[in-house]
């Protein structure tokens, strides 16, 4: 008796193509796929990555199965990672799978697509497929640094932040500086400020301010903070740390100031934290869910992913190209994309996690809360919260991008790239 062929093709809405394929995960079956990227811009770096819809879901269970996990694999290459997908448009979604630089006129790709699930309900996965798309990375040019510059007054004093005399005024204990250069330096040292309930410091990179939130205060309202320990470390800024205990999920309230911002800033608002046991961190299935609240308006729902194992997005060559390139300048937002937020190191002694997009003009705004609850994986237990910061991310002032004006994109739909198991 012949086997059932697969994949299935069918015609949907809001089609690119005139088809797609028809993926369920109780099928397990493997999708192999040659790809002839030949119509992509020479010299490029290119994001490769699969194009999809969820099947027959209604909008409300989106979220919950927004986490994707792809397996694939390319000759010896095996991948596995977990993502959130990506809206496009018309309930079309994508997932980044891998990086190339298109150097010559055919970029070659023989991959195999092992397995596709929702992360938090595996069996219940069911995915229409509708190819591979190539989107050119716009990528980084490094100009000098400030050291060419000596210590003019005047050059100092425009790095400063407009307000930074109501900062100096905001410092619990007297701000000792000779110029403009010295200050600026001491500011983006940090100090404690509105009686130990702020820290303030200045982005080097942005020129912004940055202010961080501590612990005790933000935690005060939440359901659990009477349980909470409390603990001294002599790596805080602050006086007071909190222990996190098990708990299905934690509340951080953020009162609002406007010398706590830099107006012409976009702001991103980061968890600063260590494990209890720095040697004991959660494995690569840890994801927590975030969701905000600014002023009276519920924000977008966030993950993240309390990892610091590399992000698993790797940079392949096509077939046949044996040179060698320089990835230095891709940018860092393109490597480090699996969830919407990773755990990265500070070099000051704690983590940090991103639990929500950037916000626009924090500065008229009187309140932020931020929830973040255990998804997949995740557990509270030993987690030491110092507070959270709040850093501007304008682009940077030292790096300009190439524009991806003129370069070409590509879809390749899965009809024409899928080929049949020899």
């Amino acid at each position: 008796m012949d086997s059932p062929t697969y994949p299935r093709w069918v015609s949907h809405f809001y089609l690119r193509f005139s088809r797609v394929a028809e993926y369920q995960y109780k099928e397990s079956h493997d999708i192999r796929c040659q790809i002839r990227a030949s119509m992509l811009s020479l010299d490029t770096m290119y994001a490769a990555s699969l194009v999809f819809k969820y099947r027959e879901q209604p909008n409300k269970d989106l979220e919950r199965l927004k986490l994707i996990t792809i397996k694939w694999k390319i000759e010896e290459l095996r991948v596995c990672s977990t993502h959130a997908s990506e809206l496009i448009a018309n309930n079309w979604y994508k997932i980044k799978m891998w990086h190339f630089i298109n150097d010559g006129p055919h970029a070659d790709f023989d991959i195999v697509i092992e397995e596709l699930s929702y992360c938090e309900d595996p069996m219940e996965s069911e995915l229409l497929i509708q190819g591979i798309e190539f989107h050119p990375i716009e990528m980084m040019q490094h100009e000098k640094n400030e050291e060419d510059h000596d210590d003019d007054d005047e050059y100092w004093e425009n790095k400063l932040p407009n307000n930074y005399q109501r900062l100096i005024q905001s410092s619990d204990k007297p701000l000792h500086y000779t110029n403009k250069k010295d200050l600026y330096l001491r500011l983006c040292e940090g100090f404690l400020g509105d009686n130990g309930q702020l820290w303030f410091s200045l982005c080097k990179s942005i020129g912004g301010i940055c202010s961080t939130l501590p612990a005790t205060s933000i935690l005060h309202n939440d359901y659990n903070y009477k349980r909470l320990e409390s603990m001294s470390l002599p790596e805080s800024r602050f006086g007071e740390v909190k222990k996190l205990q098990e708990a299905v999920w934690y509340t951080f309230e953020c009162r609002l100031q406007s010398h706590m911002f830099s107006p012409q800033c976009i702001y991103a608002c980061y968890l600063v934290f260590k494990f209890e046991d720095d040697h004991i961190q959660p494995d690569d299935t840890c994801c927590f869910k975030a969701w905000y609240n600014l002023d009276d308006v519920l924000g977008d729902t966030f993950f993240a992913h309390l990892n610091l194992s590399s992000i698993n997005i790797p940079t392949i060559k096509p077939k046949n190209d044996y040179r060698s390139h320089d990835l230095s300048n891709i940018p860092k937002h393109n490597i480090e994309r699996l969830v919407d937020s990773m755990m990265e190191e500070r070099g000051d002694g704690w983590m940090e996690v991103m639990l929500c997009k950037p916000l626009h003009e924090l500065q008229d705004h009187k309140s932020l809360r931020l929830t973040l609850s255990k998804s997949k994986g995740g557990s509270f237990s030993g987690i030491i919260v110092e507070g959270v910061v709040f850093r501007p991310k304008n682009q940077m002032k030292r790096v300009c991008q190439v524009p991806a004006k003129g370069l070409s994109s590509d879809v390749l739909v899965l009809e024409k790239i899928w080929s049949k198991p020899h």
